[in-house]
């Protein structure tokens, strides 16, 4: 982070709290999201084993080998979206919005945490894979209001 002084050396404003570049964004942009996909695949190697089960059809064994992480650390939101995503493809789609709706209800408590910048966006990635699954089930269960008030969280949280 740095101070923008303009083409003339002076502060624009009287303002002096440090200012984020746009290389600067990008940079932790892009480290959050290597942080969230490859970070997920280190700290569950079962991740890609668990991909391929479910696509043939093993669905019963990866929503015990989550379940089980959940059991371990149940304030994970990863393995709780995981294990909603394993539940998905089992059909149990009622314990899979419970799962989604909990890691929601942790990252806004991480949140809340005053993480560092970084930490911030990390979240915010998080939450916005948990909406992406979320708004789809309200809407096809009829629970249109909450899945309004998700997209529009996208915009607030």
């Amino acid at each position: 982070m740095g101070f923008y002084f303009g083409a003339e050396g002076k502060a624009e404003t009287a303002d002096m709290s440090p200012t984020l570049t746009a290389g600067e964004y990008v940079s932790i942009l892009s480290h959050s999201i290597e942080t969230l996909y490859v970070g997920s695949h280190r700290r569950y190697w079962s991740c890609d084993l668990a991909g391929s089960d479910l696509l043939i059809g093993r669905a019963d064994q990866v929503v015990e080998s989550f379940s089980k992480l959940v059991r371990q650390d149940p304030s994970d939101p990863v393995a709780r979206r995981m294990l909603g995503v394993a539940l998905l493809y089992q059909g149990n789609i009622a314990f899979a919005i419970k799962q989604f709706e909990t890691a929601r209800q942790l990252l806004k408590r991480e949140a809340r945490k005053d993480p560092s910048f970084s930490h911030a966006v990390l979240i915010q990635l998080e939450a916005a894979l948990l909406r992406l699954l979320l708004i789809p089930m309200y809407s096809a269960f009829g629970r249109r209001d909450a899945a309004m008030r998700l997209a529009k969280e996208a915009f607030i949280l």
